[in-house]
């Protein structure tokens, strides 16, 4: 193709040179000038206009239209298209078919290459069409004739009654030579279509008889399963393109014009679409979030009431509808926020049945997030977001920020993988994403928000990114947690701590200004609170949630506070509830409880039976840990204040006393191999996690391992005294460091690597250490010689997690899904391990879906397991997302 000069008509063109082979047939320049004549004909602003085909010695050759800008193809390379710049275009091109099918042309090349996306004044783009009928009048080319091993044949355009078109964006019937119509067109649209939202072609493979295959006999993945922001009304206009009988396509292009436009703005995408000729409908306002709902409710979510208002009941407060979650999930605190548009929420919920928490920390997630649009009937995992919790969204309604155990995260609701923003503790309460591309966020459970850019930032607290707040310590501020944005995009509400982190009922709310970073009170005994552009104040007073009327100019509260719904599903440990404000003022929460269960300590046999021993049910103990000479045990659990603390058993006397006794958290008990001390994970206000250590016998100070600014996590201590622990490095990933006990105390990497590797087990004689990995495709259990050399073992395969040594190291235990596990183990040097064989399961805490430290210990003899029992509180139920409407009449009278 050449840009040129038409010299007679004063504007630039484009001439495209055919293939030499035209001009040797004269049947066929003949047939061609007369579809050329038919093409130029078509006048329409979405097909590229075929001013005059011409002959110059044995050179045929066309006239068209000069375009400036770039083929659809060349855009793809890029990745997907935003999907209203998707929904624009593929209006323009089901417009331009319809024009050409209405006339009797049909396309039969339609592809990205022929789809040029074209300036059409000022800095607006169209999508017009190339080489518009031209694929009918060409003779065979290479497809045909295997001259070509390359799955994607440009200009593949061959002679009557043969297969014409790019092979992968070909009809079924076009690569089965038969007769096709305008049909065909529609099923290459559905290939286009599929490509330009998802970023992947509808059909592909490695070679041409793949391809073949694939259209043939396969269906493409769901649209909304690689491009979540996609609604279902898309997936099943594409779905039906691509049938492979030509009678379940759209029948015309007129009808699947109709339906994208009606797609377009039922969804609210903004854009001026080509009217289809002959054809009108009338304007569909986009739907609310409420309305959305409704939809939802009535394709087959389950409704709670659906009212009918009149004007006099237009005050009632209404409950539209409960959503309830799939079947394999629990929500989590902190864990719902909705679209900018009101039109999607995304949710954080953890895998129920195998992974039982004794409580809901953060640091040990096991959550995904879900996204529901309410024009769809079912919520979709968003991919690449295993252990997500405390969602939010971007401006724009086009990324989730979200955290993991170590990292801050951004992800494309466009497609791509997650994106590490910077690494955090596994204890961060919240973020808001502002209009400049930053995020302001709680970096720790006991610091104040910070801000860093979207593009990623050194780890807070570094120079260059100071504090967006403090804690006033001398007031009795511990932290400032769950910032919420107030309209205008100024200033930050967020949650002041000033008892513990799992009391959050002792709690203030705060605003900040983003640009001067002055804050102060705003409402005392608060907690979680989010501005309602009702003008009310929401927030959380005993799992109540409440309102109150605020002054959005003053920034204060102007009325008396009134309950809006009791029983709200919230978590006093990490200070979250479970409830979001749409744009348009609609509530969104879930009532019930996330931690409506007790657990317990419990002696059991090999068999899963209970035995006889002396057993603990306060303070919500875990991570039970056996003294060497069996007689006392260690625990972490919650104080009556609701600090983190670690906790000495007396396994003879039954007695109970807290060890840890400094005003800081603390989890995660191990001993010392003689049995003499006590090691465990501490975070200090203000501080990373890091490792410490006392006397057992309750003697002296809590002093550090060691100090170098790791995030540290207690493992496991050696016959001859080294520590390995656990060193969140950031992103996902996690390495194994040891350090002896004596000495310099000097710590040094042992298994490094961008998987994430954790819970390092010393066997008996020190020589060999378990640990899992999930550089495989699970997490797995795998055993490597210490100090070394040798490579590692794999012990387990498909999951499995929190491996403990019998005390002989005859045995290796470890928990998958199904529960406790046994493999034997020789005590040859090279380690071999027999058939693996389950122990027992039942209502026991199980880690198998978390990266946490394990639930269980083993008992001296191997013959007993303390266990950590969980049960179910009597009146739980299992949390709905419910959607409300003028909730704030019940505050009549309030101002």
């Amino acid at each position: 193709v050449y840009k040129a000069r038409d010299t007679r008509l004063d504007r630039t063109v484009a001439i495209k040179i055919l293939p030499p082979h035209v001009a040797a047939d004269p049947a066929f320049r003949t047939r061609f000038e007369r579809e050329a004549r038919a093409i130029s004909a078509l006048e329409h602003p979405n097909i590229c206009v075929l001013h005059d085909v011409g002959r110059a010695g044995e050179v045929e050759y066309l006239v068209m239209q000069y375009l400036d800008g770039e083929t659809l193809a060349a855009r793809l390379a890029r990745g997907p298209l935003p999907l209203n710049e998707a929904m624009l275009y593929a209006t323009h091109i089901a417009s331009a078919l319809d024009k050409a099918h209405r006339a009797g042309i049909l396309h039969r090349d339609l592809k990205p290459g022929n789809v040029m996306l074209a300036r059409s004044g000022g800095r607006d783009i169209s999508a017009k069409l190339l080489d518009f009928g031209l694929a009918k009048l060409s003779p065979v080319a290479a497809v045909t004739q295997g001259q070509t091993q390359q799955p994607t044949l440009t200009s593949a355009l061959t002679g009557e009654g043969s297969i014409l078109g790019t092979l992968l964006y070909m009809s079924p019937e076009q690569l089965e030579g038969r007769e096709v119509d305008s049909r065909s067109d529609i099923f290459s649209f559905g290939a286009v279509l599929y490509e330009m939202v998802t970023g992947s072609r509808a059909f592909d493979g490695p070679s041409q008889a793949s391809i073949i295959g694939a259209i043939l006999e396969r269906d493409p993945p769901p649209i909304v399963a690689r491009a979540p922001l996609a609604t279902p009304a898309l997936d099943r206009v594409v779905r039906k393109c691509l049938a492979k009988d030509p009678d379940r396509r759209w029948q015309s292009a007129a009808d699947l014009c109709d339906e994208l436009s009606w797609i377009a703005q039922s969804s609210g995408v903004q854009q001026q679409l080509v009217p289809i000729a002959g054809r009108k409908r009338s304007p569909v306002r986009p739907l609310t979030l409420a309305a959305g709902v409704l939809i939802a409710a009535l394709a087959g979510t389950t409704a709670w009431a659906v009212l009918t208002r009149s004007s006099t009941e237009s005050a009632a407060l209404t409950r539209i509808l409960g959503i309830p979650l799939p079947d394999d999930v629990r929500g989590t605190p902190g864990g719902i926020t909705v679209s900018p548009d009101g039109r999607t929420i995304v949710y954080a919920a953890s895998a129920a049945g195998g992974a039982v928490s004794h409580r809901p920390s953060a640091a040990t997630s096991s959550g995904r997030l879900y996204m529901r649009r309410f024009d769809a009937s079912e919520s979709t995992v968003l991919p690449g977001t295993e252990h997500a919790r405390a969602p939010f969204f971007s401006p724009d309604g086009l990324s989730i920020g979200f955290f993991t155990e170590s990292a801050l995260v951004r992800l494309s609701l466009l497609g791509g993988a997650p994106v590490t923003i910077v690494s955090v503790p596994p204890v961060t309460r919240g973020g808001v994403w502002l209009s400049d591309d930053t995020i302001v966020f709680a970096a720790t459970q006991s610091s104040g928000l910070v801000r860093i850019p979207v593009a990623g930032a050194n780890p807070p607290g570094s120079s260059g990114y100071p504090p967006l707040t403090s804690p006033d310590i001398a007031a009795g501020e511990k932290a400032h947690m769950w910032p919420s944005l107030l309209p205008g995009g100024g200033d930050i509400l967020y949650t002041i701590r000033r008892g513990t982190a799992s009391n959050v009922d002792d709690a203030d709310i705060g605003v900040v200004n983003v640009a001067t970073a002055k804050s102060r009170l705003v409402l005392k005994g608060a907690a979680y609170a989010r501005y309602a552009p009702s003008g009310h104040l929401l927030f959380v007073r005993a799992k109540t949630l409440m309102a109150v009327p605020f002054d959005i100019e003053k920034k204060e509260v102007s009325g008396t506070p009134f309950p809006v719904v009791e029983g709200l599903a919230s978590d006093a440990w990490v200070g979250g509830a479970h409830y979001t404000v749409a744009p348009d003022g609609t509530l969104l929460l879930m009532r019930g409880s996330f931690g409506q269960t007790r657990s317990s300590s419990v002696w059991v046999d090999r068999s899963g039976k209970p035995v006889p021993g002396t057993t603990f049910g306060e303070n919500e103990l875990g991570k039970p840990r056996i003294s060497p000479d069996g007689k006392r045990a260690v625990f972490d659990g919650t104080s009556a204040e609701g600090d983190g603390e670690i906790y000495m058993a007396d396994l003879v006397r039954g007695t109970t006393v807290r060890f840890s006794a400094d005003p800081q958290e603390d989890f995660d008990p191990i001993w010392s191999a003689d049995g003499k001390k006590v090691i465990w994970t501490a975070l200090p206000p203000a501080s990373l996690p890091f490792l410490v250590w006392r006397n057992a016998d309750g003697t002296g100070a809590t002093e550090p391992v060691i100090r170098n600014g790791q995030v540290q996590f207690a493992g496991s201590v050696s016959a001859d005294g080294v520590l390995a622990y656990s060193h969140a490095t950031g992103g996902k990933a996690c390495d194994i460091w040891t350090v002896p006990l004596t000495g310099d105390r000097k710590a040094q990497p042992f298994i490094q690597g961008p998987a994430y590797e954790y819970g390092p087990e010393f066997s008996p004689d020190g020589k060999w250490i378990a640990y899992v990995s999930n550089e495989g495709s699970d997490a797995d259990v795998y055993v490597v010689p210490y100090p070394g050399p040798g490579g590692k073992r794999r012990v387990t395969t498909g999951g499995a997690v929190a491996p403990a040594w019998s005390r002989d190291g005859r045995e290796l235990f470890y928990q998958t899904s199904a529960g406790l596990m046994s493999v034997p183990v020789s005590s040859a040097e090279d380690m071999r391990f027999g058939e693996p064989r389950l122990l027992f399961s039942g209502a026991y805490v199980n880690n198998s879906r978390e990266d946490g430290p394990r639930e269980y210990d083993v008992a001296p003899g191997s013959n007993r397991f303390l266990m950590i029992k969980v049960e179910q509180l009597p009146g739980a139920r299992p949390p709905s997302l419910e959607v409300m409407l003028n909730w704030w009449t019940k505050g009549v009278g309030s101002r």
